[in-house]
């Protein structure tokens, strides 16, 4: 636009002459229009009160950037990438800036005269091509210009998104204008609620069972279903899926990243949501560990739809004429006995039977296989293996 004005001005001082607007590229009824428009508006400002200085150049080119933006202030663009010719209008939609346009390196400007063009390539099946916008022609303007004529369109926004790629939220505060973001940077204080949504979001889309070790959630839920069947008066009970959702909707609280929120334990999370002394009547009755004859602490395995179970070395069970119990005694754990090699010999829920029935002709054959492991006719009077020390 300024380009313009100077090629206007250089032909009025030369008197429109026919000659000089030919070397000018100017038409010369266009040229004519421009200059009764001009005598209009000089006419009415001298009925205004004016300086009586004499506006500099530099004063001069701003004021027509100034009067452009305010008479266009929906047309705002910014360009997509440094010194790229296509940008991003303001209100949505994009255009190409025209090559032959003055303004090559300025960020921001006004789209005063764009043209739809439809493009020559067509779409599948023989439809015409999208139509594309190009800014014939346009004119520079600052963050300085913006806050001077339009001030009510500025405005500070905080964009909270994810990232797939980091499995984190991010929040990145942007000084916009209308929908056009003209700077942006990283959010020291983003709002707390805003981030937890985020992250909740992106958690329960990826799901519960994602943010516990593999099989912890559905161990806890058999627990508990073996605990409020064997002691209805316990009101222990699984939490439904809705509830395990709000659960680590909750625990998402103050967190911004998947990593943190697998480190903030939901299976203890879901285990404070438990009635008062619930903790305490789940352990009693469905217990993370059982002793055996020897002291030996062995973790109990829980699965939906069939009786707990643990897996030990058969000596383990050495002294020990019934098997360990849960539920209050109401329900045998189904035992996996071991031989040395670690493969189960046996798996059964009666050890008694075991030891009367199985146990003579396995030994004989133990016996034979294992030549350095005691292998004791009364396997349930039998002293148990010393404990081995942990390892270091």
């Amino acid at each position: 636009l300024l380009e313009l004005a100077s090629l206007f001005e250089e032909a009025a001082r030369a008197r429109f002459a026919p000659e000089k607007l030919r070397r000018l590229g100017l038409l010369s009824g266009a040229v004519q229009a421009v200059e009764r428009a001009r005598r209009q508006i000089e006419a009415a400002a001298r009925r205004l009160p004016t300086s009586t200085a004499t506006p500099t150049a530099t004063a001069t080119e701003e004021a027509l950037l100034l009067a452009t933006l305010a008479a266009y202030p929906d047309r705002v663009a910014r360009r997509r990438e440094p010194g790229a010719a296509e940008v991003v209008l303001v209100g949505g939609g994009s255009a190409t800036l025209d090559p032959a346009s003055v303004v090559r390196s300025d960020e921001l400007l006004v789209a005063v005269d764009a043209e739809e063009r439809r493009g020559d390539r067509r779409a599948p099946g023989g439809a015409p091509g999208r139509a594309s916008s190009r800014v014939r022609l346009a004119s520079r303007v600052t963050r300085e210009l913006l806050l001077d004529v339009v001030p009510e369109g500025l405005a500070f926004r905080t964009q909270i998104s994810w990232n797939g790629e980091a499995e984190r939220v991010e929040a990145v505060e942007q000084l916009c204008y209308g929908d056009l973001v003209l700077e942006s940077s990283r959010a020291s204080a983003p709002p707390p609620g805003e981030v937890a949504a985020a992250l909740a979001e992106a958690a329960l889309a990826r799901g519960v069972r994602a943010f516990a070790p593999e099989g912890a959630i559905d161990r806890l839920l058999a627990r508990l279903a073996l605990a409020g069947r064997c002691a209805p008066a316990s009101g222990l009970a699984p939490p439904s899926e809705e509830e395990l959702r709000s659960a680590l909707g909750e625990l998402c609280a103050g967190r911004r990243s998947f990593a943190e929120l697998r480190e903030a334990d939901l299976v203890a999370a879901l285990l404070a949501r438990l009635p008062p002394g619930g903790r305490a009547q789940l352990e009693r009755l469905a217990p993370e560990r059982v002793a055996l004859g020897g002291g030996r602490q062995v973790r109990v395995e829980y699965g939906a739809g069939q009786p707990p179970w643990i897996a030990s070395r058969l000596q383990d069970f050495f002294g020990m004429a019934r098997g360990p119990s849960v539920g209050g005694g109401a329900e045998p754990v189904t035992l996996h006995l071991l031989a040395p090699n670690q493969r189960a010999v046996q798996v059964t829920a009666d050890l008694p039977g075991f030891w009367g029935r199985h146990y003579p002709a396995l030994r004989r054959e133990l016996s034979r296989r294992y030549p350095r492991h005691a292998w004791p006719e009364d396997p349930a009077r039998a002293a148990p293996p010393a404990r081995r020390a942990p390892a270091r």
